[in-house]
């Protein structure tokens, strides 16, 4: 067995992915009946946190290898920042034989003129994911969070995100905007729907950047999350979160929340 340094959390090493393919085959090869309960969406916080073509490779084999049901609870509805895996989520249930890229294309289609920006923004992110995929399950381990890690995401998220990564980000969304100028509303909404979700994204990495940091005093800390409340208090109608699961999470994250930081 490989060492998981995520705890089988998405993204894996190539190794972590096929010890897990291998050991669904065990099981089928004994003549059990295998149904799939994962609890892997429930990882990334407020994230831009994107495994669409990982996810794909693991769920397919599944499928063509005796699954005869799936059951995924852990929905958390950050569809500002992790579209593309929660359509993607719901679209392979249904043809789980479709190559990955069609089914995202069928998401990305949804932006029209701005729909090559858009997929290069969020390859930017699945890109970024798996690249520092090790940085970050070491982060979350020294925390005690390997198993439980989305948990504790809030704890590290400004670690796993620094300030640099956002800029090249928000080139390719301002980019998106532009495409979907002058072509009806309805395509320049959806990109704003993803600005909202990327600003959200940033102003969460700022908090953790105060609330992981063991000098910042009580009033820095509450200060930080009075003006994380305002901010998600003018995003709510959009729906590009759930705040009140990401409430959970950062209670369990932070040293300090209090009732002034629930949206």
């Amino acid at each position: 067995m490989p060492w998981f340094r995520w705890a089988g959390w998405f993204p894996r090493t190539d190794a972590e992915q096929e010890w897990i393919k291998q050991q669904w085959l065990g099981w089928q090869r004994t003549g059990a009946t295998v149904y799939y309960r994962p609890n892997w969406f429930l990882d990334g916080w407020t994230m831009p946190h994107i495994y669409p073509h990982q996810f794909a490779d693991a769920f397919t084999f599944y499928a063509e290898h005796g699954m005869v049901g799936a059951d995924f609870d852990t929905l958390v509805g950050q569809w500002g920042a992790q579209g593309p895996n929660l359509y993607l989520l719901a679209r392979i249930h249904v043809r789980p034989e479709a190559p990955v890229d069609r089914t995202l294309d069928e998401y990305y289609a949804a932006f029209g003129p701005a729909k090559r920006q858009v997929e290069k923004y969020f390859r930017y992110w699945e890109d970024y994911s798996i690249r520092n995929r090790e940085n970050a399950a070491d982060s979350i381990r020294k925390r005690g969070g390997r198993f439980r890690r989305y948990a504790k995401y809030a704890a590290v998220a400004d670690e796993l995100y620094p300030p640099e990564v956002f800029p090249p980000a928000q080139r390719l969304l301002d980019r998106a905007r532009k495409a979907a100028q002058g072509a009806g509303s309805p395509y320049t909404e959806r990109v704003m729907f993803l600005q909202a979700g990327l600003d959200h994204a940033r102003k969460c990495v700022e908090t953790a950047s105060v609330m992981n940091n063991a000098r910042a005093t009580a009033a820095e800390r509450e200060a930080a999350l009075a003006n994380l409340a305002a901010f998600r208090r003018g995003i709510a109608p959009l729906l590009v979160s759930n705040l009140d699961r990401m409430a959970v999470i950062e209670t369990e994250s932070w040293e300090l929340v209090p009732t002034a930081a629930q949206p």
